[in-house]
């Protein structure tokens, strides 16, 4: 009995000063690697993130609990809808980690949009998009990038606050969502580093 008390207080005493994650998160964060973004091309952000419909600015901030949000894809295809439908305004979160491999190395952020879609990283504000017409194939095209300075072994948490309104929504019943992908600025001298 008290070998079992004594297991358990070691255990508790391991738990209470251990380092956690965020509540809520993924058990591991998406791992954006040198190789993936060597390979040419942009890395696309097509990971499962949480979602929650409505609009609240505390939803930005990184260490905000998280933990009844639904998984949902953020191209928001048919198939990975949430399940009440799009209700006009959601926010999206998902945690980073970056190889270290990718020290020093700038990388950028683009968007893709439909709609009015607003990216934070670790709860600021890093840029804004929206849709801005039709393109080939009869897409609405709109977007925007921005370089951002990642530190290699941390994490982070991107939230993305995307609006599509009800005219949008019926216009275009396939692309709904919003693409986010991180590419390196200078691709080639991140191919002979890889």
């Amino acid at each position: 009995m008290l070998r079992q008390t004594l297991t358990y207080i070691a255990a508790l005493a391991l738990l209470l000063g251990a380092p956690t994650a965020a509540r809520g998160q993924e058990p591991v964060p998406a791992t954006i690697e040198a190789v993936e973004l060597a390979e040419g091309g942009p890395l696309n952000l097509l990971y499962l993130w949480r979602f929650h419909p409505g609009d609240d600015p505390r939803w930005a901030d990184p260490a905000f609990d998280d933990s009844d949000w639904e998984l949902v894809e953020p191209l928001l295809l048919p198939r990975g809808r949430p399940r009440d439908g799009w209700p006009g305004t959601g926010w999206f979160r998902r945690h980073l980690r970056i190889e270290p491999a990718l020290r020093g190395k700038p990388l950028s952020l683009r968007i893709e949009t439909p709609g009015a879609t607003t990216v934070f990283l670790d709860g600021v504000p890093v840029m804004s998009a929206a849709a801005s017409g039709l393109r080939a194939g009869g897409r609405l095209e709109g977007g925007a990038w921005r370089e951002v300075a990642l530190s290699p072994g941390r994490e982070y948490v991107l939230a993305v606050r995307h609006t599509l309104s009800l005219a949008e929504r019926h216009a275009r019943s396939r692309d709904l969502g919003f693409l986010l992908t991180i590419e390196p600025r200078d691709a080639e001298a991140l191919r002979l580093a890889a």
